[in-house]
């Protein structure tokens, strides 16, 4: 098995789980190499962050760099890491996603649940999209930005699948159209939420399509001269407990770095 495969089963491992989290993949024997869909034993996944931490220089480092800066980019914003909970930051657009036209990074937060069937909170998180400007995203950027990060997920996860099945879509929600539990939290929201429902494909756990539950919240940081996208995901609806703690992950962010 190349060097390249190995480099892109971490690379995929780096979108969605914490180096750590790969770690413990590759302890448990569980790491996937999506290039052909074959079990990677632990060795092979071990083998793999080595490759990457030669290339890019000692992984502590890089672990220590990448939560301070992408790409060079200081990050001047805070946003919370809830006890318990992982993260992540890449830059975007995504390799595996070369239809999105945003740029930037992306800064993830979700539990260890996140790629457990059945969990409480499997694939449920929240992330940010800290933009490079702060031009105006309208909601038609947004949908078709989320459906090629999810879709370009999935095809790069589930590499020998459906290419056909992997699509996402999102829609968007009306006022109107929100439910009772929905409204209550919405009280207690700052202003300028965008609700929906999406349609995703599971390249991890399921290998099929999941209905999910999305909010996001657009944030314009004038000081900085930057846009923040602030989005939430999960199969869960609005009633659940999780959606209280996605809002305070929003509550706990900034625009400026104290």
């Amino acid at each position: 098995m190349g060097l390249n495969m190995f480099r892109l089963a971490l690379l995929v491992c780096g979108f969605t789980l914490s180096l750590t989290a790969c770690r413990e993949a590759a302890q448990s024997n569980i790491a996937t190499d999506v290039s052909d869909g074959r079990a990677v034993s632990a060795a092979s996944a071990s083998n793999a962050e080595t490759v990457v931490a030669q290339q890019d220089g000692d992984a502590n480092d890089n672990r220590a760099t990448r939560d301070n800066a992408v790409n060079g980019d200081e990050v001047h914003y805070i946003m919370l890491e809830p006890e318990g909970w992982r993260s992540e930051r890449v830059a975007l657009p995504l390799p595996f996603a070369p239809a999105m036209s945003v740029s930037g990074h992306k800064d993830v937060r979700f539990r260890a649940g996140m790629f457990e069937d059945g969990a409480e909170d499997y694939w449920s998180y929240a992330f940010l999209w800290w933009l490079d400007d702060d031009a105006e995203i309208t909601k038609s950027i947004l949908k078709s930005n989320l459906e090629a990060y999810l879709t370009g997920l999935a095809h790069v996860v589930d590499r020998d699948g459906d290419r056909g099945a992997h699509q996402a879509s999102f829609r968007f929600l009306e006022t109107s159209d929100l439910s009772e539990p929905l409204q209550g939290l919405q009280a207690h929201m700052p202003p300028a939420w965008i609700y929906g429902e999406a349609e995703v494909f599971d390249g991890f756990v399921k290998k099929e399509k999941i209905g999910l539950y999305f909010i996001a919240h657009d944030i314009l940081c004038e000081a900085q001269g930057k846009r923040a996208l602030f989005f939430t995901l999960s199969p869960q609806d609005y009633s659940s407990d999780l959606w209280s703690e996605f809002l305070s992950v929003r509550r706990g962010f900034s625009c400026d770095k104290i």
